[in-house]
């Protein structure tokens, strides 16, 4: 499969991608445009979502809508490229 292409979210300064597995997953950014992938943890453990405004929230649901459409663009081209050659 693919490498997920990672989402960087201004709001949140970090980057976003869907895990094999389904998991929204998050990673610090670097000031370079990098991820810092060490450190990635689900958002599903993030430690107190409390902290967050309704409009953070609101973000992060539009983070996880592009994460899925870019998962779903990448899986395609994968897939359309791995059975390029099979015939109807």
């Amino acid at each position: 499969m693919p490498k997920p292409e990672i989402h960087y979210s201004h709001s949140f300064g970090m980057g976003f991608w869907i895990e094999e597995d389904g998991r929204l997953m998050s990673c610090p950014a670097f000031e370079n445009g990098s991820f810092d992938i060490e450190n990635a943890i689900a958002v599903s453990e993030w430690d107190d979502p409390s902290v967050y405004t309704p409009e953070h929230l609101l973000v992060l649901a539009q983070v996880a809508q592009i994460c899925t459409l870019k998962r779903d663009y990448v899986n395609i081209g994968y897939y359309a490229e791995k059975f390029r050659s099979v015939s109807v």
